[in-house]
């Protein structure tokens, strides 16, 4: 799946993507494979797998900046 990096929260660690299926999907740092202010940005469009929750959210996982 492949989306767009919406919102990052650098000190927390975790971030949004708005997937192109239309869905937005939770990120956490360590399922990023680069995380720093230099080159993690709103903006940037990412490929990832997706696992949606129990409550009914989704989740980004092995993300992975294009």
């Amino acid at each position: 799946m492949t989306g767009v990096i919406k919102r990052v929260l650098l000190p927390r660690g975790y971030g949004f993507i708005y997937g192109d299926d239309g869905r937005e999907y939770f990120m956490q740092a360590r399922e990023c494979n680069v995380w720093s202010g230099e080159t993690i940005r709103e903006g940037l469009r990412v490929q990832f797998e997706s696992k949606e929750l129990a409550d009914g959210r989704f989740r980004a996982l092995r993300v992975v900046v294009l």
